[in-house]
């Protein structure tokens, strides 16, 4: 006989506001690499559609070219810019299961 095992993707998840906290805190502190291997701009256009997103930048007329200029080009943003950006969601950058949280 063997064990069924969940699919925690789809379990709905309790985090304490202390576990959500520690979360924020290893990725901003911790300096983890959020969109592994893929370059910042690449990991979120497999997530959005970065064309039709504002941008934050005025020089720019959408997401895809002020994420890339300052991502790729300038190197000018924290490491942790996207949890603070108000067009993306933790939750959805980082996987579903994973509750929005403020840094």
């Amino acid at each position: 006989m063997s064990l069924q095992y969940p699919n925690l993707w789809e379990c709905e998840v309790d985090i304490t506001e202390l576990t959500r906290r520690n979360i924020a805190d290893e990725l901003t502190v911790g300096s983890v690499n959020w969109s592994g291997r893929l370059g910042e701009d690449d990991f979120l256009a497999r997530l959005y559609d970065l064309s039709a997103l504002p941008s934050h930048d005025g020089r720019y007329k959408d997401a895809s070219g002020d994420i890339w200029k300052h991502t790729v080009m300038n190197r000018d943003w924290a490491e942790d810019w996207v949890f603070t950006d108000s067009r993306f969601q933790p939750s959805e950058v980082l996987g579903r299961g994973v509750p929005p949280f403020s840094v």
